[in-house]
């Protein structure tokens, strides 16, 4: 079995190359050795084979990157040369990855959520959507990429909404934070969605909607008689009215009439 964990950080700190030389190597072993040039600096280099054909990476510079840190690093490393695949060519396209992802802004992804919806949603939907969202939420995450946005966050904005006495928008703020996150991670534009992370969260209160109680039978004749009284002594107003009535003559629920 090859040597490895060759060198101690005295070593290390006291390695030199002499000026007549470009630069010289100390060996820890398991293919990782450090390069040190005639001018001082010191860097990590990691050799590697892929079916017979050797590659080099450079892991930083020496005390940037610490005896224990190019360790560790090689150890990531030897886990993807195993699998077949190249680590510097996995860490160019993690960064460039990254890079992309931190472009994405959580105001982007909501606007395209919204886009993509659109066609499917009725307009009132669509609006009372965007209406929180304008309202509520996008201030709360302006020109923040969607990647950063935290558990944390989330849970202060919903509270805000929650302090004014609007449980129901917070809860609807909360669902639409939610789906914003999951159609950005359909689309690779976020990794995760910490809205889940509030699943259970004692401190975002439970909203139950209070709805109107059923008209009784013996009621319906002082409505009818209410709904025929002529406008200066109707109590009732006009698209009410005309909705009510209307409801009446079809027999359709209020879902349908929208």
């Amino acid at each position: 079995m090859a040597k490895h964990n060759l060198l101690t950080e005295r070593q290390i700190k006291n390695a030199v190359c002499a000026s007549n030389k470009k630069f010289i190597y100390l060996n820890d072993g398991a293919g990782l050795r450090l390069r040190i040039r005639s001018n001082g600096t010191k860097s990590w280099i990691h050799r590697w084979k892929i079916n017979g054909i050797e590659y080099s990476n450079s892991l930083g510079e020496y005390p940037y990157i610490s005896l224990k840190g190019a360790r560790s690093q090689l150890v990531e490393d030897k886990a993807l040369t195993l699998e077949g695949k190249n680590p510097s060519l996995e860490r160019k396209i993690s960064r460039k990855n990254t890079t992309a992802l931190t472009k994405v802004t959580f105001e982007a992804c909501a606007f395209d959520w919204l886009a993509f919806n659109k066609s499917e949603w009725s307009a009132t939907h669509l609006e009372r959507s965007k209406a929180i969202l304008e309202n509520y939420i996008n201030d709360e995450f302006i020109n923040i990429p969607i990647t950063s946005i935290t558990d944390q966050m989330i849970l202060d904005c919903l509270l805000k909404i929650q302090k004014q006495g609007k449980k129901a928008t917070s809860k609807k703020a909360q669902s639409i934070i939610n789906n914003i996150f999951l159609h950005a991670m359909g689309k690779k534009q976020a990794l995760s969605n910490p809205v889940i992370l509030l699943k259970g969260n004692k401190l975002l209160k439970s909203y139950k909607p209070s709805h109107f109680k059923a008209i009784q039978r013996q009621d319906v004749g002082e409505l009818m008689f209410k709904l025929s009284m002529v406008e200066s002594a109707q109590p009732i107003g006009a698209v009410t009215r005309a909705a009510l009535i209307l409801t009446l003559y079809t027999g359709l629920r209020n879902n349908s009439l929208r």
